[in-house]
């Protein structure tokens, strides 16, 4: 699969020698607890790492107790990035109605052209456009706050969002978590007099996680691709609510 995909010559080599390695050994099905019983002799050490991640994924952890000297190593992700482009791809490809660009990059801040603009979404809709910028943050659920974590500066960037594409409606797109899920988070209303233009910021949280999962024991009987098919329409049904189903239309 990823020799078909890859389109890096060097990683086509390497995809290519494994691949070579790897032409008479068979596919053998295992659960967790084999895994689990698997021992190497000093000889073949190397080979924990690769029993340990098998182990990993097959008991659908995060992590292990490293009590037990697990052969494991860790590598992190900019989950910033990996949220935007998630959220972008999924709209481009599951969302028909809604025409959406990725980090739009033909408008500047400035008249010389030095500060660009480049917004996480542009969207088209049949209401008119739409920028949305995705947060990989936590909001709060403090009622007290009326900001629900939503930072000044990120208010900031917004606000110069709207004034540089004349957009009136800019939306904030945050992860849901276990814990705290909000259709909507909060809604701030920005009268620019200099622009002649009422600016409407909302922010919204995004199914990513499908908490039935964490709910009902009947889910994990559920076979996988079932599983994905619902956390995928229920991501689909609430995107397509808050950009169409609302008057965001542009004046």
């Amino acid at each position: 699969m990823l020799f078909k995909d890859s389109e890096n010559k060097e990683n086509k080599k390497y995809l290519r020698e494994i691949l070579f390695i790897l032409d008479e050994v068979s596919d053998e099905p295992a659960t967790a607890q084999q895994c689990a019983g698997i021992q190497f002799n000093p000889m073949f050490a190397a080979f924990e790492t690769v029993r340990d991640y098998c182990l990993l994924f097959l008991s659908n952890s995060i992590s292990f107790d490293y009590k037990k000297d697990l052969k494991l190593f860790a590598f992190l992700l900019p989950m910033e990035y990996v949220f935007e482009d998630f959220i972008y791809g999924f709209i481009d490809k599951e969302i028909p109605e809604i025409k959406a660009k990725a980090q739009k990059s033909n408008t500047y801040l400035d008249s010389q052209n030095t500060f660009q603009l480049r917004p996480d979404l542009y969207l088209q809709t049949s209401k008119g456009a739409i920028i949305a910028d995705t947060k990989y943050k936590i909001v709060y659920t403090d009622d007290k706050d009326p900001k629900k974590g939503i930072s000044q500066n990120d208010l900031y960037q917004m606000l110069a969002y709207a004034v540089r594409f004349k957009i009136q409606h800019i939306l904030l797109f945050y992860p849901n978590t276990l814990s705290n899920y909000q259709h909507s988070i909060t809604n701030f209303e920005i009268e620019d007099n200099f622009a002649g233009q009422n600016i409407h910021i909302h922010a919204y949280q995004l199914p990513i996680i499908h908490d039935a999962l964490f709910e009902s024991n009947q889910q994990a009987t559920l076979p996988l691709q079932k599983l994905f098919d619902q956390a995928k329409e229920i991501l689909k049904r609430r995107i397509w609510d808050i950009c169409l189903s609302q008057d965001l239309t542009s004046e």
